[in-house]
């Protein structure tokens, strides 16, 4: 994995410029047990929270979190790494209140990631697109074995989370698919110092989800195929990244 020491050492770039992209084994796809084995190891320090930081605009934290897990061979970034590259492209120092913050959107990034790799292992389609979650508040795209598209949505519990959820439900408009909303429960899966939804009850989500997906594609048109709206959102909104 690069590491923080590796970033500074070999990109140049000035503050609030982006860095290039990280050179590293790139397509390297992990399974869950490869991953929950890594997470083990990682650790997780809160941070500062001043208001002032708290207020600023984020740069692209999703799009730097996924760059950097596809610079390491799949594996997400470490907590400091992640932090440096979000202050460098952000053009903030490297203090502990940038690092609080972005460590705070850091690990329910592991936690997001985490599920995606479970989806990916079970089902054809399982897409988490930056671009999406801004637009809809989808988290993660998946399809079942029988190509149904579903959305899936992830909070965690208290009332942080709630607020964020209900934050993200006023400001994304609907994408026409069932979307299931899953909390995490610190209880069911712990692994490292993160709190992770366990793989099987992600695939109950799914199903129960494509379920109701193909009911509703019924309803309104019964000779459809309820494949039709989703793959449609997929390729408008991942495959060509136009959300």
């Amino acid at each position: 994995m690069t590491t923080q020491l590796e970033i500074e050492s070999k990109f140049d770039a000035e503050p609030g410029q982006a860095l290039p992209d990280l050179v590293g084994v790139g397509g390297v796809v992990v399974d869950v047990a490869t991953l929950e084995a890594a997470l083990r190891g990682y650790r997780y320090t809160p941070g500062g929270r001043d208001p002032w930081v708290e207020g600023l605009e984020n740069p692209a934290m999703a799009d730097i979190f996924l760059r950097l897990a596809g610079a390491a061979g799949g594996l997400p970034p470490k907590q400091r790494q992640f932090a440096y590259v979000v202050a460098h492209e952000a053009g903030l120092r490297f203090d502990p209140d940038v690092t609080g913050r972005a460590g705070r959107t850091w690990a329910s990034f592991v936690v997001q990631y985490h599920a995606l790799v479970a989806c990916e292992e079970r089902f054809p389609v399982a897409i988490w697109h930056p671009k999406a979650d801004r637009v809809y508040g989808l988290d993660i795209l998946v399809a079942d074995e029988a190509w149904t598209f579903v959305g899936l949505a992830l909070r965690v519990p208290g009332e942080a989370g709630e607020s964020y959820a209900a934050a993200k439900n006023g400001r994304h408009r609907s994408c026409g698919l069932v979307v299931r909303e899953l909390i995490c429960d610190p209880r069911e899966h712990r692994v490292g110092p993160f709190w992770l939804y366990p793989p099987e009850r992600l695939y109950k989500a799914v199903a129960d989800a494509a379920c109701e997906q193909r009911r509703r594609a019924s309803a309104v048109q019964p000779d459809g195929d309820a494949f039709d709206a989703g793959y449609a959102l997929a390729l408008d909104t991942y495959a060509r990244g136009e959300a």
